[in-house]
């Protein structure tokens, strides 16, 4: 109905003999921008029961929500999907580009990530679906290849790859592209954000956890390559849409009207938080895995527990004193350290990955109590500093013996006063 109207109406200005178009001489690019948006979700909403049919070929099995976020991909061929971190954003996008392909909708799609996420996107497409796909690599003439001989299926590029291969990605003409951390183009300003927008394919999925961190422009900017007209007028965003008192610093300000703003975006945009969904995911799983202590550690650890089973037992007779509660949780805290960083550094592993060992010089020795009482530390420790600060640039090792239980209580009671925060240590 809304698309015979907008038909109906462009029509009529074309007969107007330009009266109407003296008037408002942008009324006919409105209406012909609306008749094809309504077009779209016309022939998405066509094209929807078919494209579904074909997620039974993944070789996962989606959640309802998932189901809901490609249904409603499929409508509307252009959405931000912007679910929270964890509820499978990358599972959806894979799977709706499967369908696409299977169902001969699309030949060629893009994937745009982060260039350090390309891997993960690779093992994950794989786990999901058998459509075929690639990562874009090697020299610009290899790439420029790459693009011209894929024919059918997906390639894999970073940000970076396409503001230096944006020709060759224009040759390679996809058909679907999606954006993960689509936050790189919140700021039209940029590089990354002109690229991006510069492409103009058929079906466009936008992927982030946060549509707006700081400012409505950011949400628009986002909006711009989905529905330019979603958040359009954009001069009325801050007016209409957030509020203000008092002068720079020390002023205040805050949003309203937001239930305007999420039925504005309500076409375009999908988000669901882990709350909404808990009851459609499965129960949480635990698995644990047990490592054997090694005999040099065992002996250490159980050394302490004489003089804590003797402060335990005094705890059953009467409260504890707070320097026997201290004492206890320097013990504990101690058995910590001793099953975390005394395995590893007896390990041949950790003499290549930490840059100390059991039979570290006490030169070494006395860097690591002091990377400890600053709150650093390894193999376990939180906040540890690089492997090589661990020894000095060119000390060869010695053959002094292992650290004594002294210097492991020293380095424990210099941590004390985190411990006093995590009484329940094991």
């Amino acid at each position: 109905m809304r698309v015979t109207a907008s038909c109906d109406l462009t029509a009529a200005l074309a007969a107007g003999n330009g009266r109407w178009l003296d008037a408002e001489p942008a009324a006919a690019a409105l209406l012909r921008e609306e008749r094809e948006r309504l077009e779209r979700r016309l022939a998405g909403r066509r094209e929807r029961d078919e494209l579904l049919g074909h997620l039974r070929s993944l070789r996962r099995t989606l959640y309802p929500y998932q189901r809901e976020g490609i249904r409603r991909f499929f409508e509307e061929q252009r959405l931000v999907l912007a679910d929270d971190m964890g509820l499978g954003k990358t599972t959806q996008a894979v799977a709706a580009c499967h369908a696409l392909l299977r169902a001969g909708r699309v030949s060629r799609g893009l994937l745009i990530v982060p260039a350090a996420l390309k891997p993960q996107w690779i093992r994950e497409w794989q786990a999901v679906s058998d459509a075929p796909i690639a990562s874009v690599d090697g020299r610009p003439d290899e790439r420029r290849r790459q693009y011209a001989s894929t024919r059918r299926g997906f390639l894999v590029i970073g940000y970076e790859q396409l503001l230096r291969d944006l020709e060759a990605v224009h040759g390679f003409d996809p058909e679907v592209v999606v954006l993960d951390e689509a936050q790189r183009i919140k700021n039209w300003e940029t590089k990354p954000s002109a690229y991006v927008k510069s492409l103009r394919p058929r079906y466009r999925l936008v992927l982030t956890g946060t549509p707006m961190e700081n400012r409505l422009e950011e949400l628009a900017s986002l909006l711009d390559w989905v529905d330019d007209v979603a958040l359009a007028p954009k001069w009325r965003l801050d007016p209409w849409h957030t509020w203000s008192e008092g002068d720079g610093d020390t002023g205040t300000s805050g949003a309203r009207n937001l239930d305007t703003l999420r039925k504005r975006l309500e076409p375009v945009l999908v988000r669901r938080v882990r709350r909404e969904v808990l009851s459609q995911l499965p129960e949480r799983t635990d698995t644990r895995v047990s490592v054997p202590m090694t005999p040099a550690q065992q002996e250490e650890h159980d050394a302490l527990i004489p003089p804590i089973a003797a402060i335990l037992g005094r705890a059953r007779r009467r409260p504890l004193t707070q320097p026997e509660f201290l004492k206890l949780m320097t013990l504990l805290t101690t058995q910590r350290i001793l099953s975390n960083g005394l395995a590893q550094g007896s390990s041949p592993r950790s003499s290549s990955s930490c840059g100390a060992s059991s039979r570290a010089s006490p030169s070494s020795r006395g860097a690591r109590r002091s990377s400890s009482a600053s709150g650093g530390g390894c193999c376990g420790w939180p906040g540890g500093p690089s492997a090589t600060s661990w020894r000095r640039p060119g000390a060869a090792r010695s053959s002094s013996p292992a650290p004594s239980r002294s210097a492991f209580a020293r380095r424990a009671s210099s941590t004390s006063t985190t411990t006093r925060a995590r009484p329940s240590c094991s």
